[in-house]
């Protein structure tokens, strides 16, 4: 496949396909955009080697290297696929009971669900909770599945600089980069919603380039509806779409997130405040700061789990309002900068 080699205007002369130049009025000539190839190739082999390297390490590290009759165990992907069976089941608030973990909005449970349905009806074993075994069945099905999905993200990311005109050989280096980030979220962490996030994250940035306000609006909502950290860079979005549609533009990014939190709510308000408001995290694993000291204790005794929910919606606000005072400075300093040039 050699990919064929065209032209991007708005690759290379982003502010001229918003309309934010004033070449047009003033008689300048753009100049040419670089030629760059939209060839595929290098992102869906970095894809494909990422889904068989996660599957390999999954059933292979442990009897080969730690000499182990066991298969890997992340052990977070077990809780979310927990989460999944009760969404198959019709209960979305049972994603937030204890023994699933989750701490997230819950899009990655309802894409799972289908595939934690099919290891029902084939009769597939899986991890519970606390209760561990060494061969659990269901890995066959679910593995397969994670890797693919985290691995779409290396194809958005390459689709992103294809859009801003990166070279065909740094993209091929933000591949494998991508890649190997989203391989450790997936297989080590257990959380494939990471990368699927930011799958829809760059696809919607790739509208936002071409314009498309309508398809980003839609594309964030879906990545917000995996993980609500994206949600911090969506007001440097809503402050640069086009004027008298920035509220639709919000609403679009918030309304599916919003569905499925309000039913989740719904139907297990205890446990979904636990999980999306306390959000109980063990520091030892998630990087322990001087927070530490000011949050409440929850769940066992002598557990170490913390209530992090107010540091991390501290950390949100703080950063969107930076981001959006930079945004707000950026957006004043290019109109001014448009009424002296079409005064000079």
């Amino acid at each position: 496949m050699t990919g064929a080699v065209i032209t991007t205007p708005g690759a290379a002369y982003p502010n001229v396909l918003r309309g934010d130049s004033d070449e047009g009025r003033s008689g300048n000539v753009t100049p040419p955009a670089p030629r760059v190839t939209r060839s595929r190739t290098g992102a869906l082999v970095v894809a494909t080697l990422v889904v068989l390297a996660g599957i390999a390490y999954f059933f292979f590290y442990d009897p080969v290297f730690l000499h182990s009759a066991t298969w890997a165990d992340p052990s977070d992907l077990w809780g979310i696929f927990r989460g999944a069976h009760y969404v198959g089941w019709g209960f979305l608030g049972g994603a937030y009971n204890q023994e699933t973990m989750m701490v997230t909005f819950p899009g990655i449970a309802v894409v799972l669900a289908p595939v934690a349905m099919l290891s029902d009806t084939l009769h597939l074993s899986s991890l519970i909770g606390p209760f561990v075994y060494p061969h659990p069945t269901a890995a066959l099905l679910l593995v397969p599945v994670t890797m693919v999905l985290a691995a779409t993200v290396v194809v958005a990311a390459d689709a992103l600089a294809f859009e801003l005109g990166v070279s065909p050989g740094r993209r091929l280096v933000v591949s494998v980069l991508v890649g190997a980030m989203a391989w450790a979220a997936a297989i080590i962490w257990g959380h494939p919603e990471d990368a699927l996030v930011m799958t829809f994250a760059c696809y919607a940035m790739v509208a936002v380039q071409r314009p498309q306000w309508r398809r980003a609006g839609w594309l964030f909502g879906i990545a917000i509806a995996f993980q609500p950290l994206i949600a911090l860079a969506v007001p440097i979005f809503v402050a640069s779409s086009p004027r008298g549609r920035r509220l639709i533009f919000a609403v679009r990014c918030s309304v599916l997130s919003a569905f499925l939190v309000g039913v989740a709510f719904a139907g297990n308000p205890s446990g979904a405040y636990r999980a999306l408001v306390k959000q109980p995290t063990p520091p030892q694993l998630n990087h322990a700061t001087p927070w530490v000291s000011l949050a409440p204790h929850v769940m066992m005794p002598g557990s170490g789990a913390i209530d992090a929910g107010v540091q991390r919606s501290a950390l949100g606000i703080f950063s969107t309002v930076t981001a959006d005072g930079h945004t707000l400075l950026r957006s004043e300093e290019r109109r001014v900068g448009k009424e002296c040039r079409s005064r000079w």
